[in-house]
């Protein structure tokens, strides 16, 4: 979920502002993740369809999903069906 936030900020970001002091930003953000994190962005312009930010989407990596369904058998496995997780989302913004 983290990453799909920050890949919704980062592409909001690119679309508002600068694209020089986003590619900073996002540089800057990318330099202070482990190195064995593994990641690829690629933010494309919907309207000119023109690349805003690339970094190793061209590397071959285990999908997403692959990757949550895994995940999922294990928390089903060691917490049992029956496990009720809550997410609280808070935000000052009236406009949603």
């Amino acid at each position: 979920m983290l990453k799909v936030l920050i890949t919704f900020l980062t592409f909001t970001s690119v679309l508002l502002s600068g694209n020089d002091e986003i590619k900073e930003k996002i540089n800057s953000f990318l330099a202070k993740l482990p190195s064995s994190t593994k990641m690829s962005i690629l933010i494309i312009n919907p309207m000119g369809e023109d690349t805003l930010y690339s970094s190793g989407h061209t590397m071959p990596m285990i999908p997403a999903s692959n990757t949550k369904l895994f995940t999922t058998a294990v928390a089903l496995s060691v917490m049992g069906g029956d496990f009720e997780l809550a997410t609280k989302f808070l935000t000052d913004d009236n406009n949603l």
